[in-house]
């Protein structure tokens, strides 16, 4: 699939939390460690998607910072995943809580756990409007990078454009 098949659907923040939490209920509630991987493949398909749709838009953002659309669903973005991350966060301790945890071991990555400690060491709800100021702060420095218009080579390139051209190895190519 080309970059340009995906389809942007932006994730309804809402609805996503409801579904997480839910996820994360059964994940108690389960009774086996068969039940609980089976919740922890759709917790990841379910991140997977929310990532998807991040990362489509930071990428559609930044190739063109003055569409209107994408500027509004960055700004969307990146007020949401902060909170999405205190949700995984949530999850990580129902994994590490799992009385199938040495089960559950053996079926996914050994890192998932080290991941899982370290983001509930790292993480607390009381950073999420930090989070979220930084996201923005980090929106407006790439939209500035963007929005550079250097005309070189008889093309207008932004800094992104200019990359391969710092990096040439080639000595005939000079700024």
């Amino acid at each position: 699939m080309k970059f340009n098949d995906y389809k942007y659907i932006r994730p309804d923040f809402n609805k996503v939390k409801v579904q997480y939490l839910d996820l994360i209920n059964d994940f108690k509630m389960s009774n086996t460690a068969e039940e609980q991987y089976s919740i922890v493949k759709k917790v990841n398909a379910l991140t997977k998607d929310i990532s998807t749709m991040a990362a489509l838009v930071k990428t559609r953002n930044s190739i063109n910072t003055a569409d209107k659309f994408y500027e509004d669903e960055n700004e969307y973005i990146d007020n949401m995943m902060p909170k999405f991350q205190g949700l995984t966060v949530e999850f990580y301790k129902a994994l590490l809580n799992s009385k199938f945890k040495n089960e559950l071991k053996e079926k996914v990555l050994p890192q998932l756990y080290n991941i899982a400690e370290m983001e509930i060491r790292t993480f607390s709800d009381d950073v999420i409007p930090l989070l979220q100021e930084e996201n923005k702060l980090v929106s407006q420095y790439s939209k500035l990078i963007s929005s550079a218009k250097i005309n070189y080579d008889d093309k207008i390139l932004n800094l992104s454009q200019m990359e391969p051209y710092m990096q040439s190895t080639n000595r005939n190519v000079s700024f």
